[in-house]
């Protein structure tokens, strides 16, 4: 009795650095900005820092440019996490076949995603000059009008969406790719002998069957997207006017532009709660199978 206890307490004492190493980075930053977010606190004004409760979520959301930045926040993630979805499960199931070279096509498929966004991205703003970028000129070799791509507020939103798509696409074909390779061939066979077409295979057998996988890897995607940040700010800042400005990007503005700390930490978690409120309906959706 005595032994277990000692072997207990001896637990407690290992584990006891990394616990206060965790508090430390974790959970005391965290509680420190919820308690940030719930005050007045202007970095050019240090008078200003007193308790406001819950006036600087209100002030958001009776702001245009809140509401503004969240519309653009949702349609980005929606429009690249969706056609990266497609268009990886399109190329995952091209490549779910013996041929040469598919292991070397699977490999170049890694290499957007170990690129750092801000790198990518400034290659991406050299494409996309309305003069002298290559996206122009593929443009005009097949004889269609030149756009503005991030210049102009109708194309710049959906710009930095494609150099999303582009990046992490092969997210989707890989991990696909891999639920593809574990699904029976049984039953696939079976429903072509019945005469099946493809999307009819797709759509009652590869989809309830990789299911869950689907839903974790739009939950991944889905979670990053929300807080995208590196390419807005490269590409755009946010312009032009406030076309491209995204939750995130614009609690960047709060905090580090306009030294409103209070205001930008309120955002954050907004953007929390949008995060973990996106997260816990995928997830119910993929126990719901």
């Amino acid at each position: 009795m005595i032994a277990g206890k000692q072997e207990r307490v001896h637990g407690y004492v290992l584990i006891l650095p990394l616990c206060t190493v965790l508090v430390l980075l974790t959970v005391y930053p965290f509680f420190h900005a919820l308690l940030a977010s719930l005050r007045s606190w202007n970095l050019a004004d240090p008078a200003s820092h007193r308790w406001v409760g819950l006036a600087n979520y209100a002030a958001h959301f009776a702001d245009l440019r809140f509401w503004n930045a969240l519309k653009n926040t949702l349609f980005y993630a929606v429009a690249a996490v969706g056609i990266e979805f497609l268009l990886g499960f399109l190329v995952a199931w091209l490549l779910n076949r013996e041929f040469r070279g598919r292991n070397l096509i699977r490999t170049l498929f890694i290499l957007p995603m170990i690129a750092t966004p801000a790198p990518i991205a400034m290659v991406w703003r050299q494409i996309f000059d309305p003069t002298l970028g290559l996206a122009n000129y593929l443009l005009r070799l097949v004889h269609l009008p030149a756009l503005s791509w991030t210049s102009d507020s109708s194309t710049a939103l959906m710009s930095i969406v494609l150099v999303d798509v582009w990046q992490w696409t092969p997210f989707f074909v890989l991990t696909l790719s891999a639920g593809l390779a574990s699904v029976p061939i049984e039953p696939i066979e079976a429903a072509r002998i019945d005469g099946a077409s493809n999307l009819k295979i797709i759509r009652h057998i590869i989809i309830p069957i990789l299911k869950g996988l689907i839903v974790i890897t739009l939950l991944f995607r889905i979670m990053d997207a929300l807080r995208v940040y590196d390419l807005i700010y490269v590409l755009t800042e946010g312009g032009p006017g406030i076309s491209t400005e995204t939750v995130n990007y614009l609690a960047y503005l709060t905090s580090f532009r306009w030294l409103r700390m209070g205001r930008g930490t309120a955002l954050a978690f907004i953007l929390l709660i949008l995060t973990l409120f996106t997260g816990s309906r995928l997830v119910k959706l993929g126990e719901n199978r």
